[in-house]
């Protein structure tokens, strides 16, 4: 019985010195599962290694190419616009708009404009092609701008226009006109009729303009009033807004102060009224 034991112990001693002669000279037993494990587990290190090292240097190769693929699509890229202006422009009836359109790598390309509406071909380079001569092509060639000059714009000129480059297939940047005609109105007119020494009080206001006028002018007999002058008691008060009143305040009324007053806001309309200050019964 001790004989075996010890056959035994040696037996045991001889297989795992076989294992271990096994798995250092890669061959192992396709039985033994527990071994495969072992072997792959000791060489995952250097696969990890060596993919991870190949793995960088294909991501730098391709990073390489891919940015000087960009590089050359920036250079090679065609007419392109430049959009940080705003597309609506809101001009005043009769005074002159422009639609401004910024090309940047524009070439030998050529530039349009055309009416959306009725696809009427307005202007091509710096021709005018409508018969309508209040429409011209203004070039800017150190900016790049090729603008759309409206003369005595009216309400029916509001719309779509659209600034085109001749490539293949054409590139277009619609722009928005709004035409506006603000409106100037004086309560009481055109007749205001005052007690002497009372308080005149002129109401003058602005409506549908794009932005509140930075000026209100107002107007004794075509002569602008002078709010210091010796004869006192003349004052204005301007409210802004989208509707802007201007208020004119003539106090103790003296037959001297009728007239003709007239209120000018800056990019609208005047308004005239008549004032009369009679003797108090």
């Amino acid at each position: 019985m001790y004989r075996w034991m010890l056959t035994s112990d040696a037996m045991r001693k001889i297989i795992v010195v076989f294992l271990i002669i096994c798995i250092q000279n890669g061959f192992t037993s396709p039985h033994q599962s527990y071994t495969n494990d072992t072997f792959h587990q000791s060489a995952r290190p250097k696969q990890q290694q060596l993919f991870h090292t190949t793995s960088t240097e294909n991501f730098e190769l391709d990073y390489n190419s891919n940015d000087k693929e960009v590089i050359n699509n920036a250079l090679n890229r065609g007419p392109y616009f430049d959009t940080s202006a705003s597309k609506n422009v809101t001009a005043l009836v009769g005074k002159t708009a422009y639609l401004n359109c910024r090309i940047r790598n524009l070439g030998n390309r050529t530039v349009t404009w055309i009416r959306h509406r009725d696809l009427h071909l307005l202007t091509v380079d710096k021709t005018t092609y409508t018969s309508d001569q209040r429409f011209v092509s203004v070039h800017n060639p150190q900016m790049g701008d090729w603008s759309l000059q409206v003369r005595y714009p009216q309400r029916r000129d509001s719309g779509v226009y659209e600034c085109q480059v001749s490539t293949t297939p054409p590139v277009a940047y619609s722009m928005i006109l709004s035409v506006v005609e603000p409106v100037t109105t004086i309560h009481g007119s055109p007749d205001l009729y005052i007690d002497t020494g009372s308080t005149v009080n002129l109401t003058c206001i602005v409506r549908h303009l794009p932005e509140p006028p930075a000026t209100i002018q107002w107007t004794h007999n075509n002569e602008e009033i002078n709010y210091d002058s010796p004869r006192g008691g003349v004052s204005v008060i301007t409210e802004k807004g989208e509707i802007t009143t201007s208020y004119l305040l003539i106090q103790r009324a003296k037959i001297s102060d009728s007239g003709k007053y007239t209120c000018t806001p800056s990019h609208a309309n005047p308004q005239t009224v008549n004032v009369h200050v009679l003797n108090g019964y």
